[in-house]
């Protein structure tokens, strides 16, 4: 059993997503993902991609977290950046698997093992 099993179950059991919109990424899909990688991938993310990576119902409606948006969300994240005039910038090892409304996203260091921190930028208002 994955560690993503108990939020499976709760999904279905509250309605959240059907056996029909539970959906992981093919072997190929994932491939993919870890190709744009520019380190390696962590095993929870892989686990993630593999239980619900192409899609969990309504689980993060309106976010851009599934195969294949999570390919653009790196551009989105530059665009995010640019418009805030933060002054940040994403290491060449951010991984950004996350980006909401054009305003928000969220990523992971490739550099920092199998089990890396998880941040997060918000554009502020």
């Amino acid at each position: 059993m994955n560690q993503y099993q108990d939020l499976v179950d709760k999904l279905l059991s509250v309605g959240v997503a059907t056996t029909q919109t539970l959906a992981g990424c093919s072997e190929l899909e994932i491939a993919q993902v870890q190709s744009s990688i520019s380190g390696p991938m962590p095993r929870a993310y892989l686990e993630f991609l593999d239980v619900m990576g192409n899609g969990a119902g309504w689980l993060f409606q309106g976010s851009d977290i599934y195969f294949p948006d999570v390919l653009n969300c790196k551009n989105t994240a530059k665009e995010v950046i640019q418009t805030s005039d933060s002054g940040y910038k994403l290491a060449p090892t951010a991984f950004v698997f996350y980006s909401h409304q054009g305003y928000q996203f969220m990523f992971f260091d490739t550099n920092n093992g199998d089990d890396p921190p998880v941040y997060r930028f918000q554009q502020s208002s």
